[in-house]
């Protein structure tokens, strides 16, 4: 939690991720994004250029986990 508000990350950058991604998220008013993740590297960079700002992307699981965990 940071600022009052929940760190949230997306697994999964095609179909509902990237829809979800494509959205502005920094509407979002209880939580923001820290962290993206796929298997395919250029999902994750293509997403990272879209959202923007300090947003983390990976595309090991184990990482995004942990970099989640961290956050809290």
């Amino acid at each position: 939690m940071k600022d009052g508000k929940f760190s949230m990350g997306v697994i999964g950058l095609n179909g509902r991720g990237k829809y979800f991604c494509s959205e502005d998220v920094s509407e979002l008013q209880n939580s923001y994004l820290t962290c993206v993740c796929d298997i395919i590297p250029e999902r994750v960079e293509e997403t990272l250029k879209k959202v923007g700002g300090d947003v983390t992307g990976y595309t090991d699981v184990d990482a995004f986990l942990q970099h989640l965990i961290s956050m809290t």
